[in-house]
């Protein structure tokens, strides 16, 4: 019997040693202990470790870790607030915890100033950590409605319509600028057009440019990470898009360049975009543009910078981006792309705008037909029957 008592008690012990090494979890909400208001992006850790968490937009937590630790003290800091530390064992097991900070000597509002400043950021942030839980992470197609209408100086104008298959091979994952072009390709199935194409610049289409409007899949945009500070970003509003909550964020870059916006001649570059508060979804965007030249073939080619090539004096564009919900994930419903150009000698040959529109028609995901090749100029015979069924 002392045997078996002995390992009773050994037992037991083993099971207590089991229970306190075992992680722990405490929750509540981080909040200024004047006026109650919850307090953001507020960092709760371990003294002493690497171990830690921020709060969200509310100023709301849930902190797991190990349970070696439950002899510990958690260290809450923010910007423009007094730290506080705080015993494990005394908020252990815990999730309704209210954790109250006291602002430093600056000004109350001035606190709250620089919160707000630092919040956008936080936000597009988030948005982009979150990619790959709100859009597409795998293989799929995209059928496309595409239509341009250039008009000239003399009047005329050039209208294209057509049917695209658009192929990516990895969806909307953050990546490089580079492996994003080599994984998407895309390809014609159906044109019509009220002109003849005699020459190169009529049988190429900008659809590149479209395709790279689609923020959310490239980055050389305000979705960079890697260069967000070279943004302004500000919240602008907060309103209900489509019976969803929002922030609009309005951003302008301050280096303006290639890698920060796509073009090589960018001069500005500014817009609003849309984050949906629930998922951090990016659900809208709009960019306008001015550049002192512009490629005929896509407006990230390099271009004579004594404008040899077009002859353009300067151009502004503007593009905007809608994504929709599509089942489980969100994808890409439309995106629009208006240029307006001015040159240093005219002739009525020139175009003086141009519009195209991506319109989204049809999502694969469980299919998706392989492409190994862009179809960078369209010249592929006029299909009646076609266009007279997708008309109806």
């Amino acid at each position: 019997m002392k045997v078996i008592k002995f390992i009773s008690v050994s037992v037991l012990l083993l099971l207590l040693l089991n229970f306190s090494l075992k992680s722990q979890i405490i929750g509540g909400k981080v909040i200024q202990i004047h006026n109650q208001k919850s307090i953001p992006y507020t960092t709760l850790a371990i003294e002493g470790t690497t171990l830690g968490i921020v709060t969200d937009f509310d100023g709301n937590f849930v902190f797991e870790f190990p349970g070696e630790h439950l002899s510990g003290n958690i260290v809450v800091t923010c910007i423009g607030y007094k730290d506080r530390i705080i015993e494990i064992r005394r908020i252990s097991g815990r999730l309704d915890i209210v954790i109250e900070l006291e602002p430093t000597n600056i000004e109350i509002e001035e606190v709250i100033v620089e919160q707000k400043s630092l919040l956008p950021y936080s936000i597009v942030k988030k948005a982009v950590d979150a990619t790959c839980l709100n859009y597409l992470c795998r293989p799929y197609n995209y059928e496309i409605y595409y239509k341009n209408v250039d008009k000239t100086f003399g009047g005329k104008f050039f209208e294209r319509k057509a049917i695209v298959l658009l192929h990516d091979k990895k969806g909307y994952k953050p990546t490089s600028v580079y492996k994003t072009f080599k994984e998407i390709n895309y390809r014609f199935l159906h044109s019509k057009r009220n002109f003849e194409i005699n020459n190169l610049n009529l049988g190429n289409t900008n659809i590149d440019d479209l395709i790279e409007f689609d923020i959310a899949r490239h980055k050389a945009n305000i979705l960079d990470k890697r260069r967000i500070y070279d943004f302004d970003i500000v919240i602008k509003d907060e309103i209900i898009y489509n019976g969803d909550s929002v922030w609009v964020l309005a951003y302008q870059c301050n280096k303006p360049g290639l890698i920060h916006t796509g073009d090589f001649s960018a001069k500005t570059y500014s817009g609003e975009i849309f984050i949906k508060k629930k998922d951090y979804a990016v659900l809208y965007n709009n960019t306008v543009v001015t550049t002192n030249n512009l490629s005929s073939l896509s407006r990230n080619l390099y271009v004579d910078k004594k404008g040899k090539t077009l002859n353009i004096k300067n151009a502004s564009y503007s593009f905007e981006v809608y994504y929709k919900k599509d089942v489980y994930s969100y994808v890409l419903d439309k995106i629009t792309y208006k240029i307006s150009y001015t040159y240093k000698k005219s002739d009525k040959g020139q175009v003086i705008n141009s519009e195209s529109e991506f319109k989204i028609l049809d999502v694969n995901i469980e299919s998706p037909q392989e492409l190994d090749i862009r179809d960078y100029f369209e010249d592929i015979e006029f299909d009646a029957g076609f266009w007279a069924e997708f008309n109806k």
